[in-house]
């Protein structure tokens, strides 16, 4: 599992009171907290507070380890650079203003068991994201699509190195005719922060899926309260509603 971190310690901290909290079965998980480092002055006092926290913090699941930069990454850099691929079988990321489900594992353990060898991951978070000209809520299954959940999703692997390897033959981040994100392309700093863009076209040219648990009414695994970062000036409000534990037993199938 990957933390990742930059100036928002209260947040980080009720990220990782949650994952401490999920349901392991006895599996024994890693953790690494991965703090960027201060994008301005006026972020430093933030990101010592958010390493601070992370290394404060007794994780009782596994190995646990904090890594802090000193320079700024980015967005990009910084969560590529955050995961070896050859280390386990599957990785989850989850951005510091997370919070998750109990049964988040659980369902992804299921979930990879299920899959076919073209899902490339997993995503945790409300499936919002569908291709399309403009942003807009997927409505309907199956649980998959090509549009990666950004702040709380997994990888397998293998294919988070062949997307790694794709990534530094230096591409396009333009989805031919379908995806939201191309909108923001030639955007000032675009290839440091917005990350997920080439994601998409990664997922869209080698024919790479994300699927997503079948939540009912509007809940998920993992939601965060898009507070003040990089997108958005104020708090926006949560997501998502809390996963409805009646289901989890839905989870395992």
């Amino acid at each position: 599992v990957r933390a990742i971190a930059h100036d928002r310690p209260m947040q980080l901290q009720n990220l990782l009171e949650s994952l401490a909290g999920a349901e392991y079965d006895g599996k024994h998980i890693d953790l690494e907290v991965h703090v960027d480092g201060a994008a301005s002055p006026a972020s430093i006092a933030g990101h010592d507070d958010a390493v601070d926290v992370a290394r404060r913090f007794a994780w009782p699941h596994g190995r646990y380890d904090v890594v802090a930069r000193r320079e700024n990454a980015g967005p990009t850099r910084h969560r590529f650079e955050s995961y070896t691929p050859q280390r386990c079988e599957v990785v989850a990321f989850f951005e510091d203003d997370v919070v998750v489900s109990r049964f988040w594992h659980r369902w992804l353990r299921a979930a990879d068991r299920t899959s076919g060898a073209d899902v490339a991951g997993f995503t945790f978070q409300r499936h919002w994201l569908a291709p399309g000209a403009y942003l807009r809520e997927a409505q309907n299954g199956p649980h998959e699509s090509k549009i990666i959940g950004p702040f709380a999703h997994a990888w397998r692997s293998e294919h988070w190195a062949q997307f790694l390897a794709w990534f530094q033959q230096n591409p396009s981040a333009e989805v031919p005719g379908h995806s939201f994100s191309n909108a923001w392309l030639g955007k000032p700093d675009f290839g440091k922060s917005l990350w997920t863009a080439f994601v998409d076209r990664w997922a869209w040219e080698c024919g790479r899926w994300f699927a997503a648990p079948p939540t009912p009414d509007g809940s998920a695994l993992a939601h965060n309260d898009a507070g003040p970062g990089l997108h958005y000036k104020a708090a926006k409000g949560r997501d998502s509603a809390p996963f409805p534990e009646r289901w989890a037993p839905r989870l395992r199938a």
